[in-house]
């Protein structure tokens, strides 16, 4: 699980069942969903039966931090901002609603502050 806490007060992340490791490329996970704390809502990934573009939960690589679908670090970014995509729409094409998540322009990478970025392992025996 990974949580953002930003400058405009928004406490936002996401949930993977899948870990995140440093091989490079998305990472397929129905289970993935993404979260807003203070709107106590959480977005859930879409159904699909095909596996294409929209079934990409979050990105892996060695030089980039955490990334949900259309919500997270950029490449080199050091954790000090996310950014959030509306473009066209894509992201309501994986999650339910994911645009809703934070207040974006559409159309356009939002850019957000990141105060502190906290990174959870569960482990379920």
């Amino acid at each position: 699980m990974t949580l953002f806490y930003l400058t405009n007060q928004n406490k936002v992340g996401f949930f993977a069942k899948e870990s995140f490791d440093t091989n490079s490329g998305w990472k397929i996970d129905p289970c993935c969903f993404l979260f807003n704390l203070n709107q106590k809502q959480k977005y859930g990934k879409l159904k699909s039966d095909n596996i294409n573009d929209m079934d990409k939960s979050f990105y892996c690589a060695n030089n980039c931090g955490p990334s949900a679908n259309c919500l997270g670090c950029n490449l080199n970014t050091n954790l000090k901002h996310i950014y959030h995509s509306m473009e066209t729409d894509y992201i309501n094409k994986v999650f339910n609603n994911g645009s809703m998540i934070l207040p974006s322009k559409k159309g356009k990478e939002n850019e957000y502050e990141v105060i502190e970025t906290e990174i959870f392992q569960i482990i379920i025996y």
